[in-house]
C-alpha cells in the first residue's frame, strides 16, 4: 500500500466513523472525548509497521523519573510494552525513550481547546528540560545532524565534537531547538472539526501566538519553535514544523522558516511524520513513501530569528500573509524535481563526490582546470541553498547526500540524492528513453 493510498483509507474511516459517533447522539463531553481517542487509536493502528515492536496506547502517562510523571495523553505511539498501571485497563506508565509520538485529540477546536492541547503536548519539554535528557541513542544523532545540515547549511560536528561556534545566535537557537525535536517524541494536535479553512487555523494559531508574545517584559517562557508541536490539524487543514523530520526548507538571511500550512488530506502529513521517524529508529528503507516524485502544495506561515530584548535573547516572529483565494482551496502539489546545475556548480560536485569535501579556499583552484571561477561567498550560498552540500568545520564544503548521482539531459545537467532512487524514477518520467544509468558524465 502507498503512502498516498493509506492516507485516503484513514480519510475514509475518519469520515464514516466519526459519522457514527455522532449519530449516537451521546452529549457526555468524557464518552464523546474518549469515542474520538478511540477511532485516533484505530486509524493510527493502519500506520504502525508489522515486525517492529510497536503499539498505539490511550490515556497514558510518560514515566520521566521515580518520582516524577507526566500529565495524562491521549494518545502515544510506543516501542514495547507498558507498565500497567494497577486496577484501570489498558492504562500504562512508559519510558520518555519508548514514545515515537504523542498525539493530543480534539473533536473541535476553538480557541481554549487549541491553547489546551498546545500546553498540554509542551510539557514534555519542559519536564525534559528539568531532567538535563540528552542525545543518547545513533539514530538521534543521526536525526539531528541530518536535520541541522539541511536548515543551518552547516555541520553539527566541528572538529568531530557537537559545534560551540555559530555562524549568528539564530543559527545557534536552530542548533539547540533541533537538538531537542531529535530526542523528543513527535507532537501533534488533531481536531476532526473545528476551524474547516487553512485560514481559519492560521488566525487562531496567530492570537494564541500574539497572546503568548506580548511587550517584553510579559513574554511567556516556553513560546520558542521547539515549545510548538510538529504538526497541528483541523479537519482538513495542517500546519507543518519544518524540522527535518521530515518536512525541511533552509535558513535564508537568518530566517528559520518554521513553519507552514497547507489544505488538503492532512493523512498524509501525519503518516509522514511518524514514518520519518521510524525510519531513522529502525533503519527502515526510505523507499516506504513510494515514488515521491510530488511536492505537497504549502504557504508560508511563520519564520522566526532570535533577538535580543532587554538584554535576554528571544524569539522574534515573522507572519506571512498569504491571499485568502489561495487559503480556500486544496494547496496545489507540484512535481518534484533535481537541481538543475551550472557548469561551475557541476565540476565543483564532481570533486566532492571523488573526494569527499574540498576547502573553501581551494574551490577556485579546483575550477582553474576548468578556465572558471568563481565569487567564493555567493557561491557557496547559492550551492548550500540547493541542499547537496553544506559547510564543515567553517573551512571546507561536502557533501549532504547519501548517493548524489547527475544525469545530463538536452535540458541541462540535473543532479539530487539517490539513495531512494527517486532520480532515477524522475528519468524515467521525463526523458523515457535515456539509458537506465544514472552518474557522472565526463564531460559537461
Amino acid at each position: 500500500m502507498t503512502i498516498n493510498t493509506l492516507a485516503d483509507l484513514l480519510i475514509e474511516i475518519r469520515d464514516a466513523e466519526s459519522k457514527v459517533i455522532d449519530e449516537r447522539g451521546i452529549k457526555h463531553p468524557p464518552t464523546i472525548g474518549a469515542m474520538y481517542e478511540g477511532l485516533t487509536q484505530r486509524m493510527l493502528n493502519e500506520t504502525i509497521l508489522d515486525g517492529l515492536g510497536l503499539k498505539v496506547i490511550r490515556n497514558s502517562f510518560i514515566r520521566y523519573a521515580p518520582e516524577l510523571v507526566s500529565k495524562e495523553f491521549d494518545i502515544m505511539i510506543i516501542e514495547g510494552e507498558g507498565n500497567p498501571i494497577p486496577y484501570v485497563e489498558d492504562i500504562f506508565e512508559v519510558g520518555l525513550q519508548q514514545v515515537i509520538a504523542v498525539i493530543q485529540v480534539k473533536k473541535t477546536l476553538n480557541p481554549k481547546q487549541f491553547e489546551e492541547g498546545i500546553l498540554n503536548l509542551r510539557s514534555i519539554i519542559e519536564t525534559a528540560d528539568m531532567l538535563d535528557v540528552d542525545i543518547s541513542r545513533k539514530y538521534q544523532l543521526d536525526m539531528y545532524a541530518s536535520a541541522f545540515r539541511s536548515i543551518a547549511g552547516e555541520s553539527l560536528l566541528l572538529r568531530d565534537k557537537l559545534r560551540n561556534q555559530f555562524s549568528s545566535v539564530t543559527q545557534e537557537g536552530v542548533f539547540w531547538a533541533l537538538k531537542w525535536e531529535a530526542i523528543l517524541p513527535a507532537r501533534i494536535l488533531l481536531s476532526y472539526n473545528g476551524y474547516k479553512t487553512e485560514e481559519g487555523l492560521r488566525n487562531v494559531f496567530s492570537r494564541y501566538l500574539k497572546s503568548q508574545n506580548g511587550p517584553s517584559k510579559t513574554r511567556v517562557w516556553g513560546s520558542s519553535p521547539l515549545h510548538l508541536p510538529n504538526l497541528i490539524i483541523s479537519r482538513d487543514s495542517s500546519i507543518i514544523k519544518n524540522n527535518g523530520l521530515p518536512y525541511t526548507l533552509p535558513m535564508t538571511q537568518d530566517q528559520w522558516m518554521f513553519y507552514t500550512s497547507t489544505f488538503g488530506n492532512p493523512m498524509r502529513h501525519l503518516i509522514e511524520v511518524i514514518w520519518s521517524r521510524m525510519c531513522y529508529r529502525y533503519g527502515l528503507d526510505p523507499e516506504i513513501f513510494g515514488e515521491d516524485l510530488t511536492v505537497k502544495g504549502v504557504n508560508h506561515f511563520l519564520s522566526s530569528n532570535v533577538v535580543n530584548i532587554d538584554g535576554q535573547r528571544s524569539w522574534d516572529y515573522h507572519y506571512y500573509d498569504v491571499p485568502k483565494h489561495r487559503l480556500s482551496k486544496v494547496s496545489a502539489d507540484r512535481d518534484w524535481e533535481p537541481v538543475k546545475l551550472n557548469r561551475e556548480q557541476f565540476y565543483i560536485i564532481g570533486y566532492l563526490c571523488e573526494n569527499g569535501e574540498l576547502p573553501i579556499n581551494k574551490i577556485n583552484t579546483c575550477l582553474q582546470d576548468f578556465s572558471l571561477s568563481v565569487e567564493e561567498s555567493s557561491f557557496i550560498r547559492e550551492l548550500t541553498a540547493t541542499g547537496l552540500v553544506y559547510i564543515k568545520d567553517f573551512k571546507a564544503i561536502a557533501l549532504s547526500t547519501l548517493r548524489c548521482q547527475a544525469i545530463k539531459t538536452q535540458d541541462g545537467v540535473f543532479c539530487a540524492d539517490n539513495n531512494t532512487g527517486r532520480l532515477s524514477r524522475w528519468i524515467k518520467n521525463k526523458y523515457p528513453d535515456t539509458e537506465p544509468h544514472v552518474n557522472w558524465l565526463a564531460d559537461f
